[in-house]
């Protein structure tokens, strides 16, 4: 697997001439995953634009699996597929590409920090209910930023109805000595608040289709 962070190391991933480097990629049966949208943990300056979900269809065009970090679920990019360039926010981009069905085995969502304070919303409410995407979903941990304090807040996810009381407690207590096991048990409580869908257990595994590239 590459890990990749365009906007922090200026990689524009629709340059056409990256495309020997993806067929590369695609011979050694290797995956990327990248982070997109809104990137805050790291220095980016003027390279926020290399944020932009679309850009990852060239290698997705040359059958290169990509991996999409939190689902592109921060910020607003330009969206290439509208002639005026509107800002949208990046994972609605990130759902435009997941309902394509010529992505269907290439294009995949990693859920680390959706449960974060400064991402907990609508992207986890769209995710949560959309079985269909559950077997193109990936647990991460986004370790360690889950043992970052600030980050971690009960109260966004009691708002939302993503967990309940109960819920919040025995995650409260589980964190006390262990950030990286209370990430995992908290996404296996989260539920839909109208329909209380689950992630299924295929998000707790790594996708079938990948595993025999």
């Amino acid at each position: 697997m590459i890990k990749w962070l365009p906007n922090a190391m200026g990689i524009d991933a629709a340059d056409t001439s990256l495309v020997p480097f993806y067929q590369e990629v695609k011979k050694q049966n290797m995956i990327i995953l990248t982070h997109l949208g809104e990137e805050k943990a790291v220095e980016t300056e003027e390279d926020q634009k290399y944020g932009k979900p679309l850009l990852f269809r060239l290698p997705m065009d040359l059958r290169v699996p990509v991996i999409i970090a939190r689902c592109a679920s921060l910020g607003e990019i330009q969206d290439l597929d509208d002639p005026k360039k509107t800002m949208r926010s990046a994972f609605s981009l990130f759902t435009r590409m997941m309902n394509n069905p010529k992505h269907d085995k290439l294009l995949f969502g990693d859920i680390s920090a959706m449960t974060q304070i400064n991402r907990v919303g609508s992207p986890l409410a769209k995710i949560l209910p959309e079985k269909s995407w559950h077997k193109r979903l990936i647990q991460g941990s986004d370790y360690p930023l889950p043992a970052v304090n600030a980050l971690i807040r009960m109260k966004p996810l009691l708002k939302y109805g993503f967990i309940t009381a109960a819920d919040a407690n025995v995650a409260k207590e589980v964190y006390k000595s262990n950030p990286l096991l209370f990430d995992f048990i908290l996404k296996r409580m989260l539920k839909d608040p109208q329909i209380e869908t689950h992630f299924t257990d295929e998000v707790f595994y790594f996708p079938e289709v990948l595993k025999h590239k």
